[in-house]
């Protein structure tokens, strides 16, 4: 059921995506913290906001971006015309009591937190493969011990996916992809959501 009217917003969150952030507000208990990066137009956000709110839970929920936008949003017509934080303020207005943006990049934004402290951190800014291992590199100990370092975009086969792969190698944990299916007769995508515990 949609609370927020989150697919309406433009983006690229799908509904596997949906089933993920459900099971992630149904996880964790009220006081919990989750940080995701990227931000756009707010269409993960207010999935987010939509699962948190479906569960009754209280979620200290940040959400991280620069909106300046990113290499593969460069043809955007908001990007192009600077109106990203616009969009995304406009969208989230409604739900603004149950998320706190962060005006910074995703490497000053993971500063403002303590090592242990987050619950959960999504990571969907840049995908540029250097970007995607410093945002990993960042936030890693920020998540506490059995919490959950997820992303999007694991389609991104030459930047994401091995830059995930080779965090995943470093640190011995297990990519976990059930949210994640490839597109179906030329439709859209069912979900491109990856996660992994830390243990």
């Amino acid at each position: 059921m949609s609370i927020t009217g989150w697919e309406n917003i433009y983006g690229w969150f799908y509904r596997e995506d949906f089933r993920f952030y459900d099971w992630i507000a149904s996880k964790f208990e009220t006081g919990s913290s989750f940080v995701e990066v990227g931000a756009f137009h707010g269409r993960s956000a207010l999935c987010m906001i939509n699962a948190i709110i479906r569960h009754n839970k209280k979620i200290n929920f940040f959400n991280v971006d620069h909106f300046k936008g990113s290499k593969d949003l460069e043809s955007e017509p908001s990007v192009i015309n600077g109106t990203i934080l616009e969009e995304y303020l406009k969208n989230i207005n409604p739900w603004k009591d149950y998320i706190q943006p962060i005006h910074l990049s995703s490497e000053e934004a993971s500063k403002l937190f303590y090592d242990n402290e987050l619950d959960f951190i999504y990571i969907d800014g840049s995908h540029e493969y250097e970007d995607v291992k410093n945002d990993l590199a960042c936030w890693h100990n920020k998540i506490k011990d059995e919490g959950i370092i997820s992303g999007h975009d694991w389609n991104f086969t030459d930047t994401v996916k091995p830059a995930v792969e080779e965090f995943a190698h470093e640190h011995k944990y297990t990519i976990n992809l059930e949210y994640y299916n490839l597109p179906v007769d030329n439709k859209p995508y069912p979900g491109d959501s990856w996660y992994i515990y830390k243990r």
